[in-house]
């Protein structure tokens, strides 16, 4: 507490991150927190190129990116695709963790879910590319560096909304946002809205493909790399200013 008291400055991921951090010190001025996301680590591609990678895959692609456990809503994930009509769907899992034996297990007749495990840099952005919607129903975050890289290759995001999650993009203009709601101690989304949201997006590419653009140019403005050097220079050139 008096470590952060004493600073010039504070830097933290998101907005949650700041929220987090007001409500657990005492903090003589939280306008010294300032907001400064993690930059994505790939290299932008054309809007153009990835518009026609998508159109040309016969199947919808739905890509979850994350550790394999609870709180990331995986298995919210896993059940709302099973309720869609439409049959030319896929659903890619990337990621390792707890709860990966089991799901592999409950979902080995589904040919349409496919285990990826951890995978490179290179060959995530291959999934990703060709991918139209990201679901990560996640209920508590400090800032969903997977959903971000989605948006980064203009997939359309499906994430959530609530004291527990960072806002990164806007519900309806970006993506779609599941509301978070308290029960019993556990924050928890709404599945039939997650499934009404996923059956959206599947069964209308046109909107879709609007909502992937707004995310694709609003990734690039706000969650590159050089975004984030840019804020921390400028930041440094703040803090020195006001102590020379």
């Amino acid at each position: 507490e008096d470590a952060i008291n004493n600073a010039d400055s504070v830097v933290v991921l998101s907005d949650s991150a700041k929220r987090l951090l007001i409500e657990k010190y005492s903090i003589n001025d939280s306008r010294k927190i300032k907001i400064i996301p993690h930059g994505v680590d790939f290299d932008p591609v054309d809007i153009n190129i990835l518009k026609g990678i998508k159109r040309a895959n016969p199947f919808t692609e739905i890509s979850f990116v994350g550790r394999l456990e609870k709180d990331k809503g995986i298995k919210e994930t896993i059940n709302a695709f099973k309720t869609l009509k439409n049959k030319k769907v896929k659903l890619n899992i990337v990621g390792d963790g707890p709860l990966h034996d089991e799901l592999v297990e409950e979902n080995k007749l589904n040919k349409n879910i496919v285990f990826y495990g951890y995978l490179s840099h290179e060959k995530l952005k291959d999934i990703l590319m060709k991918s139209h919607i990201f679901c990560m129903p996640s209920t508590s975050e400090n800032l969903p560096l997977s959903v971000i890289e989605a948006m980064y290759f203009a997939v359309t995001p499906i994430f959530t909304k609530g004291e527990s999650v960072p806002n990164i993009f806007v519900d309806g203009i970006q993506g779609f946002l599941i509301d978070l709601h308290l029960r019993e101690g556990r924050m928890e989304i709404n599945q039939k809205d997650l499934q009404n949201k996923l059956e959206i997006l599947v069964e209308n590419p046109k909107l879709r493909e609007e909502l992937s653009y707004n995310a694709y140019s609003y990734a690039l403005k706000n969650y590159s790399n050089e975004v984030m050097v840019r804020s921390l220079i400028d930041l440094y050139k703040s803090v020195i200013s006001k102590t020379v």
